[in-house]
């Protein structure tokens, strides 16, 4: 953090040490002799110059936390609201609303769906013409919260360099405003959400639409309004070597510092849903099955299975294919028919050898077929039915 040049110059014009030394010593000299309350006096004075400097950088910081909280409190917000009406695709809903435009950059959002371990929503940005943009590497941040201050995830943007640093502190400054409580240890805890992604969904010159999902092994509440917040949109550089394999050098551009904040009334299939939970039909050593959920979007199972988690970490050395190989071969979903399912998405918990897979199974599609849970467990195979019910 660099400090401000005239407070570092007023301090030590007023606290130089050689100096405050030699006003010390002239008043000694001068006196002939130095009583018990002198010496006391001086000694103050020296602790007193110790604890302002070496408090100067916290009070700098706290100054400047201020400053910027104060400007933040005091940004100009552009404002759009919604009202979900027709489905695309089974669940997603669209959102009726139009662009709010600030700086020329008009943002509304197209859709949302949320499920109790997924949220999504689509984000659609239109660009001046005239303005040349590398949508591969388009990015902004944003925060999703609902009606009781659940915060579902708050992201400063993945800018490349210096510009990063521009917005990821938006989290402590939101915290702040909706006088959220964390764990200072670990401010990130008070988020629902354990992943994100966002990527571009389809761009023409003027308009960019955006897809941005998170996961949630926390759960994400029956919300019945949501606030989304849009802020710091840009893009970023990338300079490879001459042969394409590697990063020689990277940068960031900034379109606007602007903020927009929607409000999203969410339907009423959203926050009344219905999981359906799952079992297996019998239990097998070396095999643990912590959740297993079934929702509109997805099958959700998290497994405990001796060798499973060393697959994963041995697949560090593998491409993408060869690990998704090796994981299928252990654990996989098959139907009544004999149709194979493979998970879609994957990765460890916070819990011990713990790992989190999601099949594109819906409840649909669960409650119109049969479906079980196949395992390979030290060389041995097990097909287990899953069925409705809780897990143990």
């Amino acid at each position: 953090m660099q400090q401000n040049e005239y407070l570092t110059r007023y301090l030590k014009q007023q606290f130089d040490r050689q100096q405050n030394y030699d006003q010390i010593l002239k008043k000694v000299k001068g006196s002939g002799y130095m009583n018990k309350k002198r010496i006391l006096n001086i000694v103050a004075i020296l602790l007193v110059v110790i604890i302002v400097a070496a408090m100067s950088p916290s009070i700098y910081a706290q100054i400047k936390w201020n400053i910027e909280y104060k400007e933040y409190q005091n940004r100009e917000i552009s404002y759009g609201s919604g009202a979900v009406d027709e489905a695309i695709k089974e669940y997603e809903k669209n959102v009726a609303m139009d662009y709010v435009y600030k700086d020329n950059i008009g943002v509304k959002i197209d859709s949302i769906m949320i499920t109790d371990d997924y949220f999504k929503m689509n984000v659609n940005f239109r660009i001046p013409e005239d303005i040349e943009i590398n949508t591969d590497t388009f990015v902004y941040g944003f925060a999703v919260y609902d009606e009781n201050d659940n915060i579902y995830g708050v992201s400063g943007g993945m800018f490349y360099g210096s510009k990063n640093d521009e917005g990821s502190d938006y989290w402590k400054k939101l915290y702040k405003e909706l006088d959220i409580k964390y764990d200072k240890k670990d401010v990130f805890a008070v988020q629902l959400n354990d992943s994100t992604s966002t990527g571009v969904v389809t761009s023409t010159r003027g308009n960019i639409i955006t897809s941005t999902t998170m996961t949630s092994n926390k759960g994400f509440p029956k919300s019945k309004k949501l606030y989304i917040r849009i802020f710091k949109i840009g893009y970023n550089l990338i300079q490879f070597n001459e042969e394409k394999t590697q990063v020689v050098a990277t940068d960031s551009v900034i379109l606007t510092n602007q903020e927009w904040n929607f409000d999203i009334e969410i339907p009423e299939e959203f926050y009344n849903r219905e999981t359906i939970n799952l079992k297996i039909s019998n239990e097998i050593d070396g095999f643990e099955l912590t959740k297993a959920e079934v929702t509109e979007t997805g099958m959700v199972l998290n497994v405990k299975l001796k060798g499973l988690v060393e697959t994963i970490m041995e697949g560090r050395e593998q491409t993408v294919q060869e690990l998704q190989n090796a994981v299928n071969e252990i654990i996989h979903v098959e139907d009544k028919n004999g149709d194979k399912y493979n998970n879609i998405n994957m990765g460890t918990t916070e819990n011990k050898d713990e790992v989190k897979l999601k099949f594109d199974i819906s409840k649909n599609d669960f409650k119109e077929n049969e479906f079980y849970l196949c395992i390979r467990l030290e060389n041995n195979n097990y097909k287990l039915k899953l069925g409705k019910g809780d897990v143990p």
